[in-house]
């Protein structure tokens, strides 16, 4: 629009001057200006297309936010702890790979014993790789079965540490009937 304002401050310059050979000029210029103003206008299946890729990186976005909350927060160094299915609806803690090329790793301490009620995302262990000490947390609310891997042991990849039954027990233990 700021074009056309200034071709029409043009026209009257040049009709007040008094050469009216200005004029045709002018009028192209300005049906020029208007249709290029109109193809750059973006047409409905731009505006579409544009809409549609904006909820699809939306969506990408919401899924990666949703896969980060499953896999649990990140930590020193980078690692993720990973979980695994195990007999008897348990989960199993892996030492897995980093990324850092740890071939094993150690199990600086247990931050639980056996039979402990934790919940999620609660620290459970420190784990030492080659490039840093991670600190492991439980996968989910439930009862520590057992410690696999005692403190202080250094253990290849891919080892169980330890087991985890979920939401086996409650976090809170009932209150007891009053006695009669």
């Amino acid at each position: 629009m700021q074009p056309l304002l200034f071709l029409a401050a043009v026209a009257l310059i040049f009709t007040t001057s008094g050469d009216d050979r200005a004029w045709p000029w002018l009028v192209a210029v300005m049906v020029v200006n208007h249709l290029v103003d109109r193809l750059m206008e973006p047409t409905a299946d731009q505006v579409s297309s544009e809409y549609s890729r904006l909820r699809a990186m939306k969506r990408l976005k919401l899924l990666k936010k949703e896969l980060d909350e499953q896999r649990g927060p990140v930590f020193r160094g980078g690692g993720r702890p990973i979980w695994r299915p195990a007999p008897e609806g348990r989960l199993q803690l892996v030492a897995a790979a980093q990324g850092d090329g740890s071939r094993s790793v150690a199990v600086v301490r247990w931050m639980v014993e056996p039979g402990a009620i934790v919940t999620e995302t609660q620290p459970i262990a420190h784990v030492q790789y080659d490039a840093a000490t991670l600190e492991f947390p439980a996968d989910r609310a439930g009862r520590i079965c057992e410690l696999l891997v005692p403190a202080g042991r250094e253990v290849p990849i891919d080892t169980v540490l330890c087991e985890l039954e979920p939401d086996s027990l409650p976090l809170t233990t009932p209150q007891e009937a009053p006695a009669a």
